[in-house]
């Protein structure tokens, strides 16, 4: 699984939009769209961003294995 789906996945299970997650990180709705389609990788920055909007560490929004 890429960090896109990932992130996907930790967003929709709580019920958080992609505006929301975008305003709550800091960032445009679209370069949000862009992560979760695996488009573009997001920089450290920007993942700790999005996880701090998640509430979760960067460690949970990394791929395993």
């Amino acid at each position: 699984m890429k960090i896109g789906d990932i992130i996907r996945r930790r967003r929709e299970a709580r019920g958080v939009t992609q505006a929301a997650l975008a305003r709550r990180a800091g960032l445009s709705r679209m370069h949000m769209i862009r992560i979760e389609r695996d488009e573009i990788s997001p920089t450290l920055d920007t993942l700790e961003k999005v996880a701090k909007a998640l509430g979760v560490t960067v460690r949970n929004l990394l791929p395993r294995g």
